[in-house]
């Protein structure tokens, strides 16, 4: 191995870390409402089994993980960056709720009807195939009590935390026109039910998908890129993976900072990756000190809203691409690639 090299699972996690980094601040905006949810096909077992995968680590040492993962199911119309928050919340939470005892999570998948219990739900399931999915613990169990509360925000039966876990995912399921039921009692653990439309592929348009040429392309030009970004995990990791495609990168952690980092070096940048949020200066006064000193300087916006709702924020007078939270490492490349100098 090449001396400065990363191993192949580091660069995974960093992959994972960049995009889940990012998906935080959607999910809250999705429970306030003031985003809109972008659906495409989702293959829910295979979301399932890689998530699963991911929290190994997370997951209490006593509870033994057991899956049953239905193939071949149709896709849900779905967000995978917000159905992968919601499968992370269930499974975290079973964790905790099994404790320091031995216990089971159990996590299947298939589909509803034919027989088979939908828990509390009334959701007719006549129109369309609807996929079922359950997530269940042999842990502690909830009493009434908490089990009519446990969809409040800000309601917890944990010692420490704030509770807003599973309002966001009753948020998210409601979004994708899908349902959520607890089955609970003390003593007796949990099981929650979630209920989401399913649809054939024939009915949704494929999504687009980078062409791996495109990423390959793009590791042939260099370039400087200015990466203004306070979100550190996210900032470290889109750094190192855009310096492993041969470019270069400084790092800004607020508006300010990348303000005058961009002043000291405008001639040598070609891009400025800009987050909108940012302490300090704002994102948009950030882009207009940007525009001040070289006009012609190549900005991509990245923000956890929708492009509407940052063309309301900062208007269209001047050129500016967009790539929207989370995104993958491609599909950056892909938005980049054009604005860089050939090698």
């Amino acid at each position: 191995m090449a001396q400065g090299s990363l191993p192949r699972e580091e660069i995974r996690l960093i992959k994972v870390l960049a995009s889940y980094a990012a998906e935080i601040v959607r999910e809250l905006m999705i429970y306030s409402r003031h985003d809109q949810v972008d659906l495409g096909p989702v293959d829910l077992s295979r979301l399932v089994e890689e998530m699963v995968e991911l929290l190994k680590t997370s997951v209490s040492k006593h509870a033994a993980l057991r899956l049953d993962l239905a193939d071949n199911l149709p896709p849900v119309r779905g967000n995978a960056a917000q159905l992968r928050q919601v499968v992370m919340n269930l499974i975290i939470n079973a964790s905790e709720a099994i404790g320091a005892t031995d216990g089971i999570i159990h996590v299947t998948t298939s589909l509803a009807g034919g027989g088979r219990r939908v828990g509390l739900s009334a959701k007719n399931l006549s129109g369309v195939d609807w996929i079922l999915l359950e997530v269940s613990d042999s842990g502690c169990g909830m009493t009434e009590e908490q089990k009519r509360r446990i969809f409040d925000p800000f309601f917890t039966t944990k010692l420490e935390g704030r509770g807003l876990g599973l309002a966001v995912v009753q948020g998210i399921i409601a979004a994708h026109g899908g349902t959520i039921d607890v089955l609970t009692a003390l003593g007796t653990g949990s099981r929650f039910e979630i209920l989401l439309p399913g649809t054939r592929k024939s009915e949704i348009d494929s999504p687009h998908v980078p062409d791996s040429a495109t990423a390959d392309q793009a590791a042939s030009r260099a370039g400087t890129v200015l990466v203004i970004e306070d979100e550190d995990v996210l900032r470290r990791a889109v750094a190192k993976l855009l310096r492993r495609r041969g470019l270069t990168v400084i790092e800004a952690a607020s508006g300010t900072i990348g303000a005058d980092l961009f002043r000291a070096n405008a001639r040598e940048i070609d891009v400025v990756l800009l987050d909108m949020t940012l302490p300090g200066m704002s994102g948009q006064d950030v882009l207009v000190e940007v525009r001040r000193v070289q006009p012609a300087v190549h900005v991509v916006i990245t923000s956890a809203y929708s492009l509407d709702n940052v063309v309301t924020k900062i208007g269209e007078e001047q050129p500016w691409l967009f790539v929207r939270k989370p995104y993958q490492l491609s599909e950056l490349m892909e938005s980049l690639s054009p604005l860089l100098r050939q090698a």
